[in-house]
């Protein structure tokens, strides 16, 4: 197939098209006729081309392709262990543009990325001061940079909560310390001329339970939670998860109050519920209702056993609508049902002990299938009801009944 020379279309490149293009001559190889183009020097090329030549440098500079701004030279302030403590050295700044690239700050095994940070300085609106962090994302370390500052900047409120403040309160609102409790323990941490006023730390109590924790009332929200949590065969041993409910229309059948029924859900693992895999003579099932870990005021029902030796191992967590006989015989199928599921056989209860209601007494009877074999009532608040009917009795009668009762308690045998 004979060689063609390509003809470029565009009228612009014809100049070009005919000072590059030279004398053509074509050369037989037996039979295959090839043309052989005969490329001119430089000098016929410009001769040629003439005006028409444009320095690629010149079109560059054209007022359509802007050179860059001035290289910003900038100023080493300070290093610093954690991009917490680098953030309030430069506070108040807000940043303006963010990148990864490899990291120049370390000298750590292999090639890893740094977060470089822009920012500009807040504390007045003429303050022209910038500033760039740039943060290992390896070992944690942060070196700031300025840029210019020609004068002192106004320093923070002295009431402000910086980013180290408010991790330390975020560690404490995760345990369930209230926000009055978690200023007091910063006490020690932080000086009396840079605490934050409580209704600060009650802010960010709010914000830090409805981010993170998802303490809120918003029924929808809490649907999502339990369908991405509902039980699973795969899950882990240590992986809660939620049980009890049904779901219709992709949606849980929790209860929302009213025509829907009361809102009842259980939380527990695989391992807490094999903590139950035992011989049933060997401990003792304890469920109760409180309402003192609960910020939302529902109760919840905590169910556990106690083992010989006197410690408790909790199995399940129910928050409940309400406390009644239905609910508490509701929890305990939803309890056998979810143990069932993961020990793959029947919980089985000899001795169950719960409070002085009737509704998990009554709840209990109703559920044949767990042989209980004894019924029996917290040690407290026997003790509790007893005391209470002995109000109008005399001191030395009430002390000669509790102490009768303290050694039944005590008791190693039903003879003694």
């Amino acid at each position: 197939m004979p060689w063609i020379p390509w003809t470029p279309r565009d009228d612009y490149l014809a100049p070009l098209n005919t000072g590059v293009r030279g004398q053509e001559d074509t050369v037989d190889h037996g039979g295959m006729v090839e043309q052989v183009l005969d490329t001119p020097s430089c000098e016929v090329i410009a001769s040629n081309l003439g005006a028409n030549v444009v320095s690629v440098s010149d079109w560059l500079a054209h007022e359509a392709h802007p050179r860059r701004g001035p290289k910003l030279e900038w100023t080493l302030a300070g290093d610093f262990a954690s991009y917490d403590v680098a953030k309030d050295y430069v506070a108040p700044a807000s940043v303006t543009l963010s990148r990864k690239t490899w990291c120049t700050v370390c000298h750590g095994p292999g090639r890893h990325y740094m977060q470089t940070r822009y920012l500009d300085c807040k504390c007045r609106s003429e303050c022209q001061k910038r500033l760039k962090i740039m943060h290992c994302l390896h070992d944690g370390r942060s070196v700031v940079y300025k840029h210019g500052q020609y004068g002192d900047c106004i320093p923070p409120h002295p009431g402000a909560m910086t980013r180290c403040i408010r991790n330390h309160a975020d560690r404490l609102f995760a345990e369930g310390i209230t926000p009055s409790r978690a200023q007091h323990r910063l006490k020690n941490v932080v000086p009396a001329n840079e605490m934050p006023p409580l209704k600060q730390f009650q802010n960010r109590a709010c914000y830090f339970r409805l981010s993170t924790l998802s303490e809120h009332s918003k029924p929808a929200e809490m649907a999502k939670l339990l369908m991405a949590s509902r039980f699973d065969p795969r899950m882990g041993n240590s992986e809660f998860f939620s049980f009890g409910f049904s779901v219709s229309d992709g949606a849980p059948d929790i209860g929302y109050g009213g025509a829907t029924g009361v809102f009842k859900v259980g939380v527990t693992t695989k391992t807490l519920l094999r903590t139950m895999e035992r011989d049933p003579s060997t401990f003792v099932f304890h469920w109760d209702a409180t309402y003192k870990i609960n910020s939302m005021a529902y109760p919840l029902l905590i169910c556990g056993i106690t083992d010989p030796g006197g410690t408790f191992h909790p199995v399940g967590f129910f928050l409940i609508g309400m406390e009644s006989t239905d609910e508490y015989e509701w929890a305990m199928n939803a309890l056998m049902s979810a143990y069932e599921e993961v020990v793959r056989s029947r919980l089985q209860l000899d001795y169950v002990m719960a409070d002085a209601a009737l509704a998990p007494i009554a709840a209990t009877k109703k559920i044949p299938e767990l042989n209980v074999k004894k019924l029996l009532m917290c040690f407290y608040h026997c003790v509790a009801c007893v005391y209470k009917r002995l109000g109008a009795v005399q001191p030395r009668v009430i002390a000669l009944v509790l102490r009768h009762l303290y050694r039944m308690h005590y008791s190693r045998s039903k003879a003694e």
